[in-house]
């Protein structure tokens, strides 16, 4: 089922595994691709991936100082990405609260849609690109 913004407006959030790939791209380079990917509905908001480190390509990736702080999912860190000439502040970031709620996935990391990034998403069926 391809995530939509109907299926976003829950009372609850959950997260579910995605059936298919995705791709992110920045500055014409992969930077991460997994099979693996979870999505996010919280309510109100549009659906969100989660890919897991193992499928980040972290030496293209610098950690920051940049954090943030929210109840539910405690405090963030976050990642430059350097690319292909270019780079990009606060890029990803993952939360390093040490036991997540029920249905959030500890080991996964959200890339932030930022110019000259791309997330093309393959189902099994069919195919996007997000930009």
């Amino acid at each position: 089922m391809q995530p939509s913004i109907e299926n976003s407006h829950r009372s609850n959030p959950r997260i579910e595994p995605f059936a298919g790939t995705v791709t992110v791209r920045f500055s014409d380079a992969i930077v991460a691709a997994t099979e693996r990917a979870k999505v996010l509905y919280e309510d109100g908001r549009e659906p969100v991936f989660y890919i897991p480190f193992e499928d980040i390509y972290f030496d293209l990736f610098e950690k920051t100082n940049t954090t943030s702080e929210t109840p539910d999912k405690g405090t963030a860190c976050y990642w430059r990405v350097h690319a292909v000439g270019g780079s990009a502040d606060d890029f990803m970031w993952a939360s390093r609260r040490p036991n997540p709620p029920p249905g959030r996935s500890r080991g996964m990391a959200r890339l932030i849609q930022r110019r000259r990034a791309s997330m093309s998403i393959r189902w099994r069926t069919s195919a996007i690109r997000l930009t």
